[in-house]
This record gives C-alpha cells, sequence and structure tokens, in this order.
C-alpha cells in the first residue's frame, strides 16, 4: 500500500521531490503527473501530482521531504 508523502501542481517538481527520497534510499513514485497536462481542472481536482511511498516508510519520507 502507498502513502501520499507531497502533492505538487508541477510534476517537474514532484519528479524532484521523488529523486530527494530515492537518494536517500526509499522508494518513491508520482503519480497523476499526466493529468496535468491533459486536462488542468481533473488535476485540480485530483490534487496535483502525487509523491508516493510504501506506508511502511512513510515517517521516513514525510522526515525527509520536510528537511
Amino acid at each position: 500500500m502507498l502513502a501520499t508523502i507531497a502533492y505538487c501542481d508541477k510534476p517537474w517538481l514532484a519528479h524532484i521531490v521523488r529523486g530527494r527520497l530515492e537518494a536517500e534510499g526509499l522508494l518513491a513514485l508520482v503519480s497523476h503527473e499526466h493529468h496535468l497536462g491533459m486536462n488542468r481542472a481533473l488535476a485540480t481536482a485530483l490534487g496535483g501530482a502525487k509523491v508516493q511511498a510504501p506506508y511502511c516508510e512513510q515517517d521516513a519520507a514525510l522526515e525527509i521531504v520536510k528537511s
């Protein structure tokens, strides 16, 4: 199961966050990134691009994002 770690309104920003998590050894994924370019209203409804990590690593991922 995946936990959402961050919401980003720009897909490139979501990939920067994902890269930061992966640099620390955590698995991270970006979801809904293509909705931002295809349908802006739908992207807003979905909350933008989401950076997700495994639920068991959620606390560690949130600490990395905060710093």
